[in-house]
């Protein structure tokens, strides 16, 4: 699996905090490689974050402006966290502020993008939850087929087939070393 240096959540609350002051310009590639060593993330279900923040969109709840600020810092690398925020925000007319979540966002989804590697699809990239898969092929604007697990070189892949707007067929493939290090580290599928 992709090491990690052994001050990565020192790394990661410095980057944190430093995005939530406003600044768009942090490192957000390794703010999300970062946050894999925080007690929070779990690869595969939805953050706990993004639940609370999904549930205060449901109930209007005034809290969820203080919930967000509360979360941030163990969430900065979430995208659904930052696409909840942004809608909540904008339920309460917080537009520069949900703006503000919204470009986060992007931003961690451009980190992706950004990272693209040598592997075994069209197209390949290193992600850090499953979620975020969905997330790059909508940007990309290509609809799912299906998907396969593949160990290439000796990095973990999931290798999907997708469909573009033109109907063409190519293969997206997502290293997933730092999720299976996750797994690794817990004895295994949850």
């Amino acid at each position: 699996p992709e090491q990690l240096p052994p001050d990565a959540a020192a790394r990661y609350r410095e980057l944190a905090e430093r995005c939530q002051a406003g600044d768009t310009t942090v490192d957000f590639l390794s703010l999300r490689r970062y946050s894999t060593v925080l007690p929070e993330y779990h690869p595969f279900t939805e953050s706990q974050a993004a639940r609370a923040l999904r549930a205060h969109a449901r109930s209007g709840g005034r809290e969820a402006e203080l919930t967000i600020e509360q979360l941030f810092l163990t969430s900065a690398a979430d995208i659904d966290f930052h696409a909840h925020a942004a809608v909540l925000l904008t339920q309460r007319g917080k537009h520069e502020h949900a703006r503000f979540h919204a470009l986060i966002r992007e931003k961690l989804i451009d980190a992706i993008l950004a990272d693209s590697r040598e592997g075994p699809g069209d197209l390949s990239f290193m992600i850090i939850h499953f979620r975020e898969a969905a997330a790059v092929l909508e940007r990309l604007s290509l609809r799912e087929a299906g998907f396969t697990h593949r160990v290439w070189r000796g990095r973990h892949w999931e290798v999907y087939v997708v469909h573009d707007t033109d109907g063409r067929v190519l293969t997206v493939a997502f290293q997933v070393d730092l999720i299976y290090g996750w797994l690794e580290k817990r004895g295994g599928f949850p």
